[in-house]
């Protein structure tokens, strides 16, 4: 550094200077600092490996209780229409499983009818599946199902006890067609037959 006043090199003590040649003297200014340099590194994230989570098991079916068969029969005995709604809400929810596996036709298809109903001609309980089976879908699902017992039966015979002939009629010609062998059924064909020509045994339609 020199000296302002007469340009000889002064000498620096601290923050003060003083010339040696004419006297001069005075305080350094102050350098100024360079501001701090922040730098910032953003890392991307990683996520944790955490294991999926796993999904909840369905619930089993309604019909695999074993307390549905009498429940649903039970109900058919109090409400036939509302047992009915329930009914084929479970069977438009076994899908093709009623064809293809005997064991859920099995459940899904009790007998429903009482023998007292045949009997006394009891429409309030049979008109309301009678009317049903006129219906395509529900008359397969009732009688190409992978289960033929009394259920069948029994209908048939509604059919004959209620002037219902030509309903049977078709309801029998889809049993037929029944791609379940006739040898798994709980009765040869021709007792469904009979079933439908003359009624319950000892019993003459109206």
């Amino acid at each position: 550094m020199n000296c302002p006043n007469c340009g000889a090199a002064v000498f620096v003590k601290g923050s003060q200077w003083e010339c040696g040649w004419c006297g001069n003297c005075g305080r350094l200014a102050p350098v100024p600092q360079p501001a701090p340099t922040v730098r910032l590194t953003i890392l991307p994230q990683t996520q944790s490996a955490s294991p999926s989570p796993a999904r909840p098991k369905s619930a089993p079916a309604p019909w695999t209780s074993p307390t549905w068969q009498l429940r649903l029969k039970n109900y058919f005995a109090e409400d036939p229409s509302a047992a009915l709604a329930l009914w084929r809400e479970a069977l438009d929810a076994a899908g093709p499983q009623l064809q293809r596996s005997r064991t859920t036709a099995e459940q899904l298809l009790p007998n429903v009818i009482q023998r007292p109903w045949l009997y006394e001609n009891d429409e309030t309980h049979l008109l309301p599946l009678l009317y049903a089976l006129e219906e395509e879908r529900f008359a397969r699902q009732i009688f190409q199902s992978a289960s033929v017992d009394g259920l069948q039966l029994d209908l048939l015979r509604a059919c004959n006890h209620l002037h219902r002939q030509a309903l049977g009629a078709r309801l029998l010609a889809l049993l037929r067609q029944n791609p379940f062998p006739a040898s798994a059924w709980q009765m040869p064909p021709s007792r469904y037959e009979q079933a439908l020509a003359r009624g319950l045994s000892g019993k003459k339609p109206r």
